[in-house]
């Protein structure tokens, strides 16, 4: 089960791919195995897919941050 609260306003999101300036933010907490793991989101409309710019659990012991994105298009396989 996911609870999700309403989207928010993030506020500008500094990550290794550059700055995010007005981003949306939301915090989620789901149940993994008799666990409770809650994360902070944050979202912005420029970034394909899904918009997420960067995720951390609410303890500060897992992020996740955006490295890079294209929109182009071409797929590449290194």
């Amino acid at each position: 089960i996911v609870n999700i609260t309403t989207y928010t306003d993030g506020g500008d999101v500094n990550v290794h791919q550059g700055a995010f300036d007005g981003c949306t933010y939301n915090k989620a907490t789901v149940k993994v195995m008799g666990m409770k793991i809650t994360t902070e989101n944050w979202y912005h409309p420029s970034v394909p897919v899904n918009g997420l710019v960067k995720y951390q659990t609410e303890d500060g012991k897992s992020v996740t941050e955006l490295l890079s994105f294209g929109t182009d298009g071409k797929p590449v396989i290194e």
